[in-house]
């Protein structure tokens, strides 16, 4: 099973250029779920996840991926949100505010097999820049909301937290980060790319990620998207974020 996770800029800086590329970098992966943050919700008729999705399923010739949106709150609530893409089967779909400011999280409970697995996509608050004092009541809502699952979990999104935060070390309290069991470290960064940082001097931050559940899966590797140039153009990347994609599968 294959799991991204990539908060996608919604349609600012080069959308109608970077959207080829994810496509092409999808059809790679081949990925069974995604996560997406700060989606569109008005392109045209359709909101930005489920584009995404019916070009996909254009490509693959079939109808493989469904999209599960989920708005924001407030001010952001008629342009934004956060989206999961699936081609497995989907048995329930859900989503809560988070405490404070504009957030939200959702999930899918999908079979891999035949065999349960709870899949969680969030997008913690980007403010203070200096301390956790929103993020960290974001994070223990969804790791509350995670801990009411019964079956096996993984938690993807931007979490706006940097590895040695306090959120993210909440969150490694009960769940494993994919790349660093892997890499032995998180990346060394994950935000900005060149697409939003080209020629300027901004601190680099490793703050996207996907965790999952000790012991109920077996990670098999977990690398990087979106984190090369794609054309002699050096700017044009998938996103102001790297992405990130995960394999797994049950124990035997």
């Amino acid at each position: 099973m294959n799991v991204v996770t990539l908060n996608l800029r919604n349609s600012a800086d080069r959308w109608n250029d970077r959207f080829p590329l994810l496509i092409h970098t999808l059809l790679k992966e081949k990925p069974d779920l995604i996560g997406f943050q700060e989606v569109s919700t008005a392109i045209g008729r359709l909101n930005q996840a489920e584009l995404i999705a019916d070009q996909l399923n254009a490509k693959l010739g079939k109808p493989l991926y469904n999209a599960y949106l989920t708005r924001c709150r407030g001010e952001l609530s008629e342009r934004e949100g956060i989206a999961i893409l699936s081609r497995l089967p989907v048995l329930a779909f859900d989503d809560i505010a988070l405490p404070n400011i504009w957030r939200v999280a959702q999930k899918v409970q999908v079979l891999i097999t035949d065999r349960p697995v709870t899949f969680f996509n969030t997008h913690l608050h980007h403010q203070p820049l200096t301390d956790e004092s929103i993020r960290y009541p974001q994070a223990q809502a969804v790791l509350d909301w995670i801990n009411g699952s019964e079956t096996p979990n993984i938690l993807a999104g931007d979490m706006n937290a940097i590895p040695n935060s306090s959120t993210i070390q909440l969150f490694k309290k009960t769940l494993t980060s994919a790349y660093a069991a892997c890499h032995g470290q998180e990346p060394v960064y994950t935000f900005p790319t060149p697409l939003t940082a080209q020629g300027q001097d901004i601190t680099r931050l490793a703050i996207d990620y996907i965790f999952f559940s000790r012991g109920n899966l077996t990670l098999r590797d977990c690398h990087l998207i979106g984190n090369r140039q794609f054309t002699d153009d050096p700017a044009l990347y998938l996103s102001d974020h790297f992405g990130l994609s995960a394999d797994f599968s049950y124990p035997k």
